[in-house]
């Protein structure tokens, strides 16, 4: 969990409380560890901008994807699955997209030809939802 939780939990109780921090494993770090970003990319004069993880709500992919629409040479890849999929789907047919990817769910032991081959990142939670840390953060 995180500061705000762990205090909140504290804050009812008078019993000792541990907190257990969100993190990443260190067999995942060192896998994480071995990719590179160094790789060609597929686009040629373009912005890979990559998003790995659940495709929910809380996540706000939707305003990327509408950030997106304005930024010539930019293509996104969307990896995961989540509760928001369908729609963000939904949003990108609808609006004739050809710059947004969805390729659906990649173990992390797979992920690193796409790391490899991005030139940014991506990691987002919105406001409302304080108490979650992203452990993309970590990764």
């Amino acid at each position: 969990t995180n500061d705000f939780e762990a205090s909140e939990i504290q804050s009812m109780t008078t019993k000792p409380t541990l907190k257990i921090p969100n993190g990443i494993a260190s067999e995942r770090l060192s896998l994480f560890c071995s990719f590179h970003n160094g790789g060609s990319l597929r686009l040629q004069n373009s912005i890979e901008l990559t998003y790995f993880g659940n495709v929910g709500i809380a996540q706000k992919l939707d305003q990327l994807l509408d950030w997106g629409k304005s930024q010539s040479g930019l293509h996104v890849k969307i990896i995961g699955e989540g509760a928001d999929l369908e729609a963000l789907k939904t949003k990108v047919k609808l609006e004739n997209r050809t710059n947004v990817s969805f390729l659906g769910y990649i173990s992390f032991e797979n992920l690193g030809t796409e790391i490899d081959t991005t030139n940014v990142l991506f990691a987002q939670i919105g406001s409302e939802y304080s108490t979650a840390v992203p452990s993309k953060a970590f990764e």
